[in-house]
């Protein structure tokens, strides 16, 4: 027997080097030699027979079988590149082509080729049957399949005595495969989708929405250009290793109201919160402050806002403002970095009882920013109740104001700069009637006049502007090279500036008062080593500066 190599296949792995591919199975000849490419993808090609070549072993001692042989493959003069395989297999036609005579000679040679011709046709077979679906020894012999013309276009599956027919199941339902039943039948899609190893798509809403057992291990995206609650119940009703993700991918904030967690709090647009379950409750990882990429609006209005944490953002005019500049600036101080205007409505903005206080140096040096109407500063108005000041500007922070009218009681300042604070006008405003009292007066601060602005008709106090303990006024330091105040009509000013105590007042722009022949009053009072170098006898005013010891005035 010459036939002693059980195999009637052997595959190869590329790895770009190889060429010539060696294979020990008996064969007859060249011809019974298929090649197949599997690509790195799983594609498997046959080779047609210009695409590779074979040299077959010669024989050996008294074998009439060749045992053996290489496959060549180089197409190109690019070996089989890794990842990819070659499988080569021996092919037989199932024939006898060797016909003995009667009481012919019979050589051996001829006998044992045929004989080894037969095995390796067994072989073949052999593998063909390996490749076949087939059930186990024990089992008894499966039913055949129905004829062609019952199974078409019918359903393939196992009966109750698991024979395969064709068919549709008594219920009408979808089959299932034994795999993807437990899938199917999993109680939630969190639960199906971890037997299958993926996980959900992202599950957006757009409305106030509460977390359900079923988001398990789900990332939540926030929108709808909203303000609305989001909020978690009682963690004892949600899977013991509960997790989710929430992604605010709005342009507006979403309120988290968490069972048993103490406060409510924001999660704005850009940030993420993470709710876990723990043995004792929720676990929170709650979002730093809110520091947008760009420039960001904050609202309010009187009529339309409101201050209820529940209700209004802030970050849409109308009904998503704030009602009072108070809440916005407090929102700005506890949540918010970065570049914020507060612009307010059309409207009388009251100021919270003893005025509006401003001390916190916001972070990064930024300024709290109210914008009103700059195009008509008339229509929004911040007034100061009578003896007391309506915004205070201390301890280092910084106020920018533009479009903005401001006014007050008898006895009131509608600005008080103290102890480091700074105060830019940036835009047109309007400074009216604080009798008794000041527009702007200034202990140890700072004022930067960057814009032309207004006094009203009318308007009336002790000094305009009054700077004492080394307060500093610049008119002109970051925006020139001309500046105008605008008087209105009739205003009356005991001063119009007082500068005392290592005060200065300086303007390094070109400085002009149109109307300035309507205020009646002094026009400065220079007093204890302090400087007015700000236009000098075009000062508004009736009469000439007073100037004291130390005093210096230009």
């Amino acid at each position: 027997m010459t036939v002693t190599n059980i195999n009637s296949r052997i595959v190869y792995d590329g790895n770009g080097v190889t060429i010539n591919w060696p294979f020990a199975m008996g064969v007859p000849s060249a011809s019974a030699i298929d090649v197949f490419i599997t690509d790195d993808t799983g594609v498997i090609r046959q080779l047609t027979t210009l695409e590779f070549s074979v040299v077959i072993s010669p024989l050996t001692g008294t074998n009439p079988t060749p045992q053996g042989g290489i496959v060549t493959y180089n197409p190109g003069g690019s070996p089989l590149p890794s990842g990819w395989t070659i499988t080569i297999v021996r092919n037989l036609e199932p024939v006898q082509s060797t016909s003995i005579a009667n009481q012919s000679i019979i050589y051996p040679p001829i006998v044992e080729r045929e004989f080894d011709y037969l095995t390796m046709l067994i072989q073949q077979g052999v593998l063909d049957f390996d490749r076949a679906i087939k059930v186990p020894v024990a089992d008894p012999p499966p039913a055949d399949l129905p004829p062609q013309a019952a199974r078409k276009n019918q359903t393939a599956f196992f009966n109750d005595n698991g024979d395969l027919v064709a068919g549709t199941p008594l219920d009408n339902t979808i089959m299932v495969s034994a795999a993807m039943q437990p899938v199917v039948q999993a109680a939630t899609t969190t639960e199906a989708l971890a037997l299958l190893g993926g996980y959900p798509d992202p599950k957006l809403i757009t409305a106030g929405y509460v977390l359900i057992p079923d988001d398990n291990n789900r990332l939540i995206v926030a929108q709808g250009s909203a303000y609305y609650l989001i909020s978690a119940g009682n963690p004892t009703t949600y899977p013991i290793d509960f997790r989710v993700q929430i992604v605010n991918n709005d342009t507006r904030a979403k309120l988290m109201n968490i069972f048993g967690y103490p406060v409510q709090f924001k999660v704005y647009p850009d940030q993420q919160v993470v709710v876990n379950r723990s043995q004792s409750g929720w676990v929170i990882s709650r979002p730093p402050r809110w520091a947008p990429r760009t420039p960001t609006n904050l609202y309010v209005d009187p009529s339309l806002g409101s201050d209820v944490v529940g209700v209004a953002d802030g970050l849409a005019p109308g009904a998503g403002a704030f009602q009072t500049v108070a809440r916005a600036t407090s929102v700005q101080e506890t949540d918010l970095d970065g570049d914020f205007t507060i612009n307010l409505s059309n409207a009388f903005h009251n100021m919270p009882a003893g005025g509006l206080l401003l001390n916190k140096r916001l972070p990064g040096g930024n300024a709290y920013k109210l914008v009103g109407n700059v195009s008509n500063p008339s229509l929004v108005n911040i007034f100061a109740t009578a003896s007391t000041n309506g915004i205070v500007v201390a301890d280092g922070a910084i106020l920018s104001v533009a479009g903005i009218t401001f006014s007050g009681g008898n006895s009131s300042s509608s600005i008080w700069i103290n102890r480091g604070g700074v105060l830019n006008i940036v835009g047109d405003c309007i400074f009216g009637q604080n009798v008794g009292g000041y527009n702007i007066v200034m202990h140890a601060g700072y004022l930067n006049i960057d814009a032309g602005y207004h006094i009203a008709a009318g308007a009336s106090a002790f000094s305009h502007i009054g700077a004492f303990y080394n307060s500093v006024v610049v008119i002109g330091k970051f925006q020139g090279p001309a500046i105008a105040i605008t008087v209105n009509g009739g205003a009356a000013y005991t001063y119009y500036y007082q500068c005392q105590l290592n005060s200065t007042i300086v303007s390094i722009a070109t400085l002009t008062y149109p109307g300035a022949g309507f205020v009646s009053g002094t026009k400065a009072i220079v007093y204890y080593n302090a400087v007015v170098n700000a236009g000098g006898a075009n000062i508004p005013g009736t009469i000439a500066a007073e100037v004291g010891p130390g005093g210096f005035f230009f």
